[in-house]
């Protein structure tokens, strides 16, 4: 199946002028979570992403940002819930640092991962605990920022294939392996999951802002177009203050 799928970046802190204004499309359960982050840059952060996918969505369906009905399934990944008679609309949020990246598609379920690129105390153990043997032997390859860059690739490919499963944690990442080194085919290599036969994920890096690494996930789809584009932070300086 030739799937589509479309993905807004957007710059969190470019947008911070219209955190207060975000309160405006989030629900009241969405304003307590905001409230329970400890730091104020990452609560308002968390708003304006949530914004921005209330209006990314009430774009694509037709009703008003506050009439997206957000709901999870069984472990726990968003999904919206369409009228009767409407085709399912699959979509996949992530965030770090000051990016945030949205996902929709109308043909199959989706994951997206975006990480700062940064230096990691313990590297090796983190390594250890989520990587296959494969992709251990693959790194210890690699040294200084070529290691580096090779590891976000790796777990950004891995966290966006394990999204779109929509199982969350729960599935062991040391039982599927993604091509990481320089120059490899961006793809699902190996599989012991019974949920993930290589061929059925399509796999995509995302281009992004200068040091941050990104990566999405299709599964069911045998051939994958994306487009990727800025999320206007105008939008939420338009809606009406809170």
């Amino acid at each position: 199946m030739s799937a589509r799928a479309d993905v807004w970046v957007i710059d969190l802190d470019r947008s911070m002028s219209g955190a207060a204004r975000a309160d405006a499309v989030l629900t009241p359960e969405e304003r307590a979570r905001a409230g329970r982050f400890r730091r104020r840059d990452d609560a308002l952060r968390w708003s304006l992403s949530r914004a921005a996918l209330r209006l990314t969505l009430a774009d694509r369906l037709g009703v008003a940002p506050q009439a997206v009905v957000l709901e999870h399934g069984s472990h726990g990944k968003p999904r919206v819930r369409v009228g009767t008679g409407m085709p399912p609309l699959f979509f996949n949020v992530s965030h770090s640092g000051g990016l945030a990246v949205l996902c929709l598609s109308a043909d199959a379920p989706v994951g997206v991962d975006v990480e700062a690129v940064r230096s990691i105390d313990g590297l090796d153990a983190i390594v250890g605990r989520v990587g296959s043997a494969s992709e251990r032997s693959a790194l210890r390859t690699l040294a200084g920022a070529a290691r580096m860059r090779a590891f976000f690739a790796l777990w950004t490919r891995k966290e966006a294939v394990v999204k779109a499963l929509g199982k969350g944690l729960h599935l062991p990442l040391e039982r599927f392996s993604v091509a990481l080194l320089p120059g490899e085919p961006v793809r699902v290599l190996a599989s012991e999951l019974d949920e993930l036969p290589p061929q059925s994920c399509c796999l995509r890096d995302l281009q992004l802002a200068d040091g941050y690494a990104g990566a999405l996930a299709m599964i069911g789809a045998s051939d994958l177009s994306v487009r990727v584009r800025g999320f206007d932070p105008g939008r939420i300086l338009e809606l009406p203050a809170s």
